[in-house]
């Protein structure tokens, strides 16, 4: 499946316009987070907008932040995001958040070659946004 897939199947959950800028292996995630934005209630309803692979995380973005109805969202965009560090970005695998010297991916060990060089701290962290 690929992005322009998910534009066609989940409409009422992904905006028209909505730019998701990430591997493969991450596709379903975005497929799951559409699926799951269907079910909020129509006073929670918002759509997806896009995405970003940032720090090796996928983190979705959505219509209507500054709404009230914006809390499923946020508890949906840290479920999609913690399952993205142990899932691989190129192939949907299970992996882990590498550490690169140029870059951070999130990749099983037949793609950690993506990363380049990975840094003598790779390994330590398991979620950047969460302190120890």
């Amino acid at each position: 499946m690929t992005v322009n897939d998910l534009d066609l199947l989940h409409q009422d959950t992904i905006a028209p316009c909505a730019v998701f800028d990430v591997r493969p292996g991450w596709v379903p995630l975005i497929r799951q987070a559409a699926v799951a934005a269907s079910g909020f209630p129509p006073a929670e309803q918002v759509k997806i907008t896009g995405c970003v692979a940032s720090g090796g995380m996928l983190v979705l973005k959505f219509s209507d932040r500054l709404s009230p109805k914006f809390a499923g969202a946020i508890k949906l965009r840290e479920t999609i995001r913690k399952k993205s560090l142990s899932t691989c970005e190129e192939c949907g695998r299970p992996a882990r958040l590498r550490i690169g010297m140029a870059r951070q991916m999130t990749t099983c060990e037949d793609h950690v070659h993506l990363v380049g060089e990975l840094r003598d701290d790779d390994g330590r962290h398991l979620d950047p946004w969460e302190t120890p």
